[in-house]
């Protein structure tokens, strides 16, 4: 084996060493958040929980909210995916209910007070979206892109303007925690209805 592809061995064992450290950083975060909530939960005892010392959370996570902020990066990525397979039989409005009801699933899945924490974070640091390039927002333009141009959508507005009003007005619905989710989610299929009626109305 020459030098080059051996130290290329050793380069890629230390990557999945230090990305095997993170994730393993990353459950125990995620873990003591659950448990004990944003302000509560303490570093060293995700340090703990991870078996390695508070320097290393640091490097991995600088702040509690990094935790959240990497869920929900995971969490659109497990999104994509469950609404790629809901979608492999459904185009148009029904593909855009199925979204919904995906979306529903994921946030019941979640435990309530991580749920919670995740919600408050977008509200306080609200993130900067490309809606081009971001995997889950980009799935649902490129879905209604689609039935936009397919003629399934007959919409006045544009498919950018309406993923973003479909998305803002249904994270809307998802992060008011004092109703049941079971009526959010009607309301939510209620909302789409609503919007995708008023978009091919008028001129």
């Amino acid at each position: 084996m020459s030098d080059s592809a051996s130290s290329q061995r050793r380069s890629d064992a230390r990557e999945k060493q230090k990305q095997a450290t993170r994730d393993h950083i990353y459950e125990a975060g995620i873990a003591e958040i659950t448990e004990f909530g944003l302000y509560e939960a303490r570093i060293e005892h995700i340090a703990k929980r991870a078996g390695v010392t508070r320097p290393t959370v640091y490097a991995n996570f600088s702040t509690k909210d990094d935790f959240l902020r990497e869920y929900r990066r995971r969490s659109h990525g497990d999104s994509v995916r469950r609404m790629t397979e809901a979608a492999t039989d459904a185009t148009g409005r029904d593909l855009a209910h199925r979204l919904i009801d995906v979306s529903f699933d994921l946030v019941e899945e979640t435990h309530p007070r991580l749920r919670a924490e995740i919600f408050a974070l977008l509200i306080r640091d609200p993130p900067k979206v490309d809606w081009e390039t971001d995997a889950y927002y980009g799935y649902v333009l490129s879905q209604i892109g689609e039935a936009v141009k397919s003629g399934e959508f007959t919409s006045n507005i544009d498919a950018v303007d309406l993923a973003r009003s479909i998305l803002t007005s249904f994270y809307g619905l998802l992060s008011i925690d004092s109703d049941p989710l079971a009526d959010r989610r009607r309301s939510a299929h209620i909302l789409l209805t609503l919007i995708l009626d008023g978009a091919q109305g008028g001129d």
